[in-house]
């Protein structure tokens, strides 16, 4: 599966263009773990990435709140986002 690039090209503002490098690896790790909860493989390793991630992107742990400030995102935003993306709320509390 291709990586997604839904929040890895998303504009940076201005204010944070000195550190375009350390916000794009942040932002990749959001989209990393989007798709690693889309992915169809069935492998072991695949199914333990995609059951993380699912907890992950409810967007309700400290670690996903300070994935966002440090991509300069908003955590609210990037939660609703995320829920359009994969389809739904509901579908991360299955």
């Amino acid at each position: 599966m291709k990586r997604p690039y839904h929040f890895t090209l998303k504009e940076i503002p201005d204010e944070y263009l000195e550190l375009a490098a350390e916000l794009t690896l942040w932002r990749a790790v959001i989209d990393q773990q989007i798709q690693d909860f889309l992915s169809e493989e069935q492998t072991e390793e695949a199914r333990l990435a995609k059951g993380r991630a699912q907890i992950w992107l409810r967007g309700k742990t400290a670690d996903f709140w300070t994935v966002c400030y440090l991509a300069a995102l908003d955590p609210l935003d990037t939660r609703r986002a995320i829920f359009v993306l994969v389809g739904g709320e509901d579908v991360l509390y299955r």
